[in-house]
């Protein structure tokens, strides 16, 4: 039987892995952002662009804040772990 505090302790790990996952795709937004504002002559910037740059940031962030929900869990299965990872991992791709 599990104690809270190994369900506390696995939770931590995985917020750590996600944590760098989500950290990884927030840093891939604003490294484009900045491309824009430093050469704002090298490449045409169209408002559907920005519009969408700040539709992933605030979706990386909300799945972020969703993540501390995630701490309810009463047992974390590798199944559950996967697809929280898949799903953080997609936000990377897509930035």
């Amino acid at each position: 039987m599990e104690t809270a505090a190994s369900t506390l302790a696995e939770f931590t790990h995985v917020r750590i892995i996600i944590g760098m996952v989500t950290g990884l795709s927030i840093a891939r937004l604003l490294n484009g952002a900045a491309r824009f504002v430093q050469h704002p002559k090298r490449d045409q910037v169209y408002g559907i662009h920005i519009g969408w740059t700040i539709f992933l940031f605030l979706a990386v962030v909300h799945f972020w804040w969703f993540e501390f929900s995630l701490a309810k869990l009463p047992r974390w299965t590798f199944d559950k772990y996967v697809f929280v990872l898949f799903y953080a991992a997609l936000f990377f791709f897509v930035s």
